[in-house]
């Protein structure tokens, strides 16, 4: 019941700039709850938060995760000052290009021991932030890992890595450029489902929406914006998406990549900024590992089964702005995600 937070970038407290957070927060999620339900003074709030300091943490658009008591914190960037899309020089931005590895003291947050994997190749495949970074499984072993896909912006280009990095622990993570993905670069969420098979076990990730280098639905007004501002010189080459696709990787390492027949329903360009989250009783019940990877041998057949959620995020009114820094805004929308243990149609 412990939630960490590590890293962050937002405004300080007295709105005079915005940074990178320096902080480690460790509170037990349960009792904030019902404190703020309680209507607990902020005095009394207060005192379930336990923080510290440390500048290696000073890390937004990574991701964190913990495997085996160790922490891992996978790749972002330490950025200070306010985020312009389009230009701006009144920010100071570095990479991590890291997996910073730590472990702590659960009680003072005092960070116990330290480590990070590096990567010198000339394309910097470490040179990622706010990509899909999750924990699934290896087809081939079953062995538990962590899989960055995706991320923003390799060196002196306007786009995103399209090959995935495989993170097994402390050891060097596998680059595999065997792979480049077409969809969905951009942190979105991720359903990730293990089919287990004597023959070829494959994972499968499907991709709600987010932002990429391809799309494939558009309606006729969406386009119309996308056309105009690319004609304007303003298609940076990452529209947000409607779309819906699967990427495959079996045990031999061979992959597949898929567009779902039909977009996110009304073509809404949903998914940016968010994650999947796993419905705990799809753990509990057995029909997911303890990394929230959905199990299908455990899905039945004969109807769809609710594995989990998707809520909010960034919603986008066009691929494209029609309008530079405007058209988006914070979605409102809960959809249950149903899964169904039979095949279906796919764009390949």
């Amino acid at each position: 019941d412990q939630m960490y937070v590590v890293g962050g970038y937002g405004w300080t407290a007295d709105k005079s700039h915005m940074r990178s957070f320096n902080t480690i927060i460790a509170f037990q999620v349960e009792a904030l709850v019902t404190a703020i339900r309680e209507n607990l003074p902020a005095e009394s709030i207060a005192k379930f938060f336990n923080i510290s300091y440390d500048d290696r943490f000073a890390i937004a658009g990574g991701e964190l995760f913990v495997v085996d008591d160790k922490f891992f914190l996978v790749f972002g960037q330490k950025f200070t000052g306010q985020y312009r899309a389009f230009g701006g020089s009144d920010f100071e931005q570095q990479y991590s290009e890291e997996i910073r590895i730590f472990t702590l003291d659960p009680n003072t947050l005092k960070i116990l021991s330290y480590g990070a994997n590096t990567n010198t190749e000339p394309d910097r495949p470490f040179h990622r932030r706010d990509g899909n970074i999750v924990e699934d499984i290896d087809p081939a072993t079953g062995s538990p890992r962590m899989s960055a896909f995706g991320g923003v912006f390799p060196p002196g280009i306007i786009g995103a890595y399209t090959y995935p990095i495989y993170i097994y622990g402390p050891e060097a993570p596998v680059v595999d450029r065997s792979f480049h993905q077409k969809f969905s670069q951009y942190e979105c969420p991720i359903i990730s489902v293990l089919d287990k098979n004597e023959e070829n076990s494959t994972i499968y990730h499907t991709f709600f929406g987010g932002i990429g280098h391809y799309y494939y639905f558009h309606t006729e007004e969406q386009h119309e914006v996308y056309e105009m501002a690319t004609k304007q010189g303003r298609n940076d080459g990452l529209p947000f998406l409607g779309d819906i696709t699967t990427v495959s990787q079996a045990a031999d390492n061979t992959y597949k990549e898929y567009i779902h027949t039909s977009p996110i329903p009304g073509n809404r360009l949903l998914g940016t900024s968010i994650q999947f989250l796993v419905d705990p009783k799809t753990i509990q019940n057995g029909e997911a590992f303890p990394n929230g990877v959905i199990d299908l041998s455990k899905i039945p057949s004969d109807e769809p089964t609710r594995i989990g959620y998707i809520y909010g995020g960034i919603e986008a009114t066009d691929p494209l702005p029609e309008i530079p820094n405007q058209g988006t805004h914070a979605s409102n929308t809960l959809f249950a995600v149903m899964l169904t243990n039979k095949p279906s149609d796919g764009i390949p």
